[in-house]
């Protein structure tokens, strides 16, 4: 096990500037975008903000994975809040899509049963690449210039950077 030193805790001023403490109890988790992921939002907040800037309420499709937050770690916990979905008898309403990061995570996810947890809430398990990520995937809309809403698991979420289209309003949560 690792633990701290003891002086550092003890003397903190003599290691550090400046010592911040944070309640992590206090913390809310945060909804970045849309076009930019230094755009946040406290969730709490996210339904008044898209309201006031006129963004498309209706989430479109939901994705996660790609080579950023596709860890078998990852997948795991997003598994379970499938899981915890398919318990309640829920279904997506929105297309979903789950993009292992690598042949190697594809594989260790399906032997474990969790592309079936995503598959039986609605999800699609896509072929592991950048995809979705970088706009190469098979976007199921009928305009492709329309304003509309994404989110997704990926680090960026910059205009025209997941599907081509600069009018997706993309979040990363």
């Amino acid at each position: 096990h690792l633990n701290g030193d003891a002086e550092v805790y003890a003397n903190p001023e003599k290691y550090f500037d400046q010592v911040i403490e944070i309640d992590l109890s206090e913390l809310e988790p945060h909804v970045n975008g849309p076009f930019t992921p230094d755009l946040a939002w406290p969730i709490s907040k996210l339904k008044d903000a898209v309201q006031v800037n006129g963004w498309p309420a209706t989430l479109e499709v939901g994705l996660i994975g790609s080579c950023t937050n596709s860890s078998y770690e990852d997948l795991t916990r997003a598994a379970s809040v499938a899981r915890q979905a398919a318990s309640k008898k829920l279904k997506v309403k929105s297309e979903y899509t789950i993009t292992p990061g690598s042949e190697q995570v594809r594989f260790t996810v399906e032997r474990d049963g969790l592309l079936n947890d995503f598959e039986q809430i609605g999800g699609v398990v896509l072929a592991n690449a950048c995809g979705p990520c970088i706009g190469q995937w098979a976007r199921h809309t009928s305009d492709p210039d329309k304003k509309n809403t994404i989110i997704t698991s990926f680090n960026r979420n910059f205009a025209k950077r997941n599907d081509g289209n600069p009018n997706t309003h993309a979040f990363v949560a």
